[in-house]
């Protein structure tokens, strides 16, 4: 019952001091959605889950209605009914923090998957099963897919939905990313947050998976794509990073439930929809805090590979939303290949 024991004083502190009554998700409700954030969990990292939770009962929703859904995966083969019980009071816990006014910018609901889903299940499914009657490429609702991992800046949603009305309309963007550009995909060295003068955004041709964003119709098109796939269809692309890492996954038996971007990255390698929008920042920091906690990706035992990645934005800075007429794209190794950043101008 450790779960209920952490994430009752999380409650209990976070009502000290909220100022958003039951009423406001009363209100909220009769609005369509502007922003569904999508939790995804395995249940086990509670201190992680409710930091990240705290920091979504923080945003600044600027009177939208942000709807919350958290899902849960189980174990695999058939749950133990201990397991399965105090998921349901996880659950039932984090259904109390819209009721109760904490979370005070939507509908809070949580779900508990029937069957285990690994991490690539989660990624594919639950931003689909959350809307009645899926996902399509019509989908008007903006999705942020999060893992419990990370945690968001209070301005997350202000630059998202300003980067939205920016380039979401743009043919060449499959999604948006709240995380900071570090990787450098064709094995160098990383980046230091993306080009100078870049505004608030530029193209990067990799999703970023600590906060992730895909538009409704890039996301629905490549959901078809996958699901049209053979079962031993190998989404490699030569000369990248996560190729290698993919490969090493294979002959560790996990690829097919850990990793679920190296199929997105060969998708946006074969289609229109190639780059991913990501935040540009000052002063090194971030909307999008990964905290590198023992997981599927990381073991915790590296003192230098812990913690949070940057620093987290917590004051607003209007160059945030100063968007170029004409983005820096970047290719795999980081270079810049089209657009002219802020020096051919500002969007209005």
């Amino acid at each position: 019952m450790l779960f209920l024991t952490t994430f009752a004083i999380f409650v209990v502190a976070m009502l000290s001091s909220s100022s958003s009554p039951p009423s406001a998700a009363t209100h909220l409700a009769s609005m369509p959605i502007a922003l569904r954030l999508v939790v995804i969990t395995g249940g086990t990292r509670v201190d992680s889950l409710y930091r990240l939770l705290e920091s979504l009962c923080n945003l600044k929703s600027d009177g939208d209605r942000l709807d919350l859904d958290v899902w849960i995966d189980v174990t695999e083969d058939v749950p133990p009914e201990s397991e399965l019980r105090e998921k349901r009071l996880m659950a039932a816990d984090i259904v109390t923090l819209g009721t109760n006014g904490t979370y005070g910018h939507g509908v809070v609901r949580a779900h508990i998957w029937d069957t285990h889903m690994g991490l690539r299940g989660q990624w594919l499914e639950a931003w689909h099963a959350s809307i009645p009657g899926g996902l399509t490429e019509t989908t008007k609702e903006i999705g942020l897919i999060l893992e419990d991992d990370l945690q968001l800046s209070p301005f997350a949603w202000r630059w998202m939905k300003a980067a939205y009305a920016a380039y979401g309309q743009d043919p060449r963007v499959a999604g948006f990313t709240v995380q900071r550009a570090s990787l450098c995909l064709a094995r160098c060295p990383n980046i230091n947050g993306g080009p100078d003068d870049a505004g608030g955004g530029f193209l990067y041709g990799v999703l970023g998976t600590w906060g992730y964003s895909p538009t409704a119709k890039s996301f629905a098109s490549f959901r078809r794509w996958y699901f049209s796939l053979p079962d031993d269809y190998k989404p490699y692309v030569d000369g990248i990073t996560p190729t290698d890492w993919y490969k090493n996954f294979e002959k560790a038996g996990t690829a097919s439930t850990r990793m679920w971007s190296m199929h997105h990255i060969k998708y946006t390698e074969t289609h229109e929809s190639k780059y991913t929008v990501y935040v540009k920042c000052r002063g090194g920091k971030t909307l999008g805090v990964n905290y590198r906690e023992a997981g599927l990706n990381f073991d915790g035992k590296d003192p230098s590979k812990t913690g949070a990645t940057h620093e987290m934005l917590t004051e607003w800075d209007p160059n945030l939303v100063a968007f170029a007429k004409d983005p820096f794209v970047l290719d795999y190794r980081t270079t810049v290949v089209g657009g002219s950043g802020l020096a051919g101008g500002a969007l209005e």
